[in-house]
């Protein structure tokens, strides 16, 4: 098949010559033996001199100059040159200007690999200014205007009047929609404050609403504890609002159990399941206090755990510390307390209520092998020595917390084993004559026991026994706040051939008390 042939059956004559043209470049064709012999063809040197088209696009060596002669009108170079014997192009094309050419070579060549990808940049472009006008919304977007919505529907979720101080978007380092400064409650009845409160961001909350709250952050919460009961989703059966919340995260939670009393700061989380709530995990922030509470018939069941933990408002601080404890609206019930205690245990009930006036505590313990030493700052006047164990009762009401430890009353059966006592010499009373002042000193004995009460007025030892080997003494003592022990005893020597009863005053500051021999 001839070129002009193949043109006609294409009917696109640059696109021959630009496939011939490939074709040759690859190798997979090349010229025929005539169309190479034919460079050497001498013409004449004065006709005009015009490029083969096809050759024009050939690799092959190179080109040798071809003269054509014009004499042959219709005859294109391509019919003297061409492997097929005909012209490729028709001579209006082939004598056409170069730039005409190139022209028209541009607007009949097929787009290239470049060309195609031209338009990305421009897509990513218009892409990244839109990105920018997105954040820049986000970021300025004027969210305090929408306070008066967000306030109507927290009070339809907690079925209470709600108001925000303020609303910002914060970026860092999550993003997310900030609400500060939150009161619920009514004028005059305020139920909770919280400092604030982190919801996820906005466009979440715009495509998915309140199934986008899975999680919430609180921070600075303070809340009276009846409402926090009586509160959906927490102690009561009614499903709290947002059923897709699973988590809320506390930080300084405090609750108001009274006029004057507040548990807490305590932080940690609280877990729900399909409204309701399911488990709690709170701590001190010195992690001294676990404390994890699960719903229970309107109640909270507590599970407690202390490590070096210190009463608030007393000297006295436990160990280790594992109980059990119920609250509710009237009060906290704390039973099988398992307590370590000055190197002793100290086992049984404590409960706590509050009333409009106050609180009121009683307690009804254990305690076992005690260290009268180690706990010195529960007592830290009487100069007393000894493995303390035995049963006591406490009880205690006041206007606050502080009020109530300072007017609690003990009462114990005590037993003190292994002890001395300092400050007061009855050894040393026994063997001198009446009238006689023993100052200072100390007795060691083998057991003592009292009935203990205190106060705060001071420590009564009645029915005082004290056994010292050949020594016994009995009576009672009283120690005051002050450090005084003022008190009668009768010492008892026993021998081999008679018993001696010598009667003493005890009086003055510890620990140096004075015994006096009386007559």
């Amino acid at each position: 098949m001839s070129v002009d042939e193949l043109i006609a059956k294409i009917g696109n004559a640059r696109l021959v010559e630009s496939a011939i043209n490939d074709l040759e470049r690859g190798g997979f064709i090349v010229p025929q033996a005539e169309a190479a012999a034919a460079w050497a063809v001498g013409v004449p040197p004065e006709k005009e001199e015009l490029h083969s088209a096809i050759s024009q696009f050939s690799t092959f060596g190179e080109r040798a100059p071809t003269f054509v002669s014009m004499e042959a009108p219709g005859a294109g170079p391509a019919s003297v040159f061409s492997a097929f014997g005909k012209p490729v192009l028709p001579a209006s094309e082939q004598e056409a200007p170069p730039k005409k050419r190139k022209k028209l070579e541009e607007e009949t060549a097929e787009p290239g690999p470049g060309r195609q990808w031209r338009i990305f940049p421009l897509l990513g472009g218009a892409f990244m200014v839109l990105v920018a006008l997105l954040v820049l919304l986000v970021f300025f977007f004027p969210y305090n205007n929408y306070r008066a919505d967000l306030e109507q529907s927290a009070g339809k979720l907690l079925h209470m009047p709600v108001t925000i101080g303020e609303v910002e978007f914060v970026a860092l380092p999550r993003p997310r929609l900030e609400l500060h400064d939150l009161r619920l409650g009514g004028v005059g009845e305020e139920a909770a404050r919280i400092g604030k409160v982190s919801l996820p961001p906005p466009w979440y909350l715009l495509l998915k609403g309140g199934a986008a709250v899975t999680q919430l952050d609180l921070v600075d919460v303070s809340c009276s504890l009846d409402r926090l009961l009586m509160q959906p989703g927490v102690a009561s059966d009614k499903a709290f609002a947002l059923l897709a919340l699973r988590q809320v995260n506390v930080d300084g939670l405090q609750v108001l159990a009274a006029k004057n009393t507040v548990l807490g700061p305590f932080n940690g989380l609280l877990r729900y399941e399909n409204g309701h709530f399911v488990e709690g995990r709170l701590e001190t922030r010195e992690r001294e206090l676990l404390i994890e509470a699960k719903p229970a018939a309107g109640q909270l069941a507590l599970r407690i755990e202390g490590r070096a933990w210190q009463l608030p408002g007393t000297p006295v601080r436990f160990g280790a510390l594992d109980a059990k404890a119920t609250l509710d609206i009237q009060g906290l019930q704390v039973r099988e307390i398992d307590a370590s205690f000055s190197g002793g245990v100290l086992r049984g009930d404590w409960s706590l209520g509050w009333y409009e006036n106050g609180l009121a505590m009683r307690g009804d313990l254990l305690l076992a092998r005690v260290d009268l030493q180690q706990a010195g700052g529960v007592l830290p006047r009487l100069k007393l020595a000894g493995a303390l164990e035995g049963p006591l009762r406490l009880e205690g009401s006041g206007a606050s917390w502080a009020d109530m430890w300072s007017a609690a009353r003990l009462e114990m059966q005590a037993k003190v084993l292994r002890g001395n006592l300092f400050g007061v010499d009855l050894g040393e009373a026994s063997r001198r004559g009446p009238g006689s002042v023993v100052r200072a000193g100390s007795t060691r004995f083998d057991q003592l026991t009292a009935r203990v009460s205190a106060d705060a007025s001071g420590i009564a030892l009645n029915e005082l026994q004290l056994d010292a080997g050949a020594l016994n003494a009995g009576g009672a003592l009283r120690h005051t706040p002050d450090g005084r022990l003022e008190g009668r005893l009768t010492i008892q020597v026993r021998s081999s051939v008679a018993a001696i009863k010598v009667p003493v005053r005890v009086s003055g500051l510890l620990p140096n008390a004075e015994v006096m021999v009386e007559r």
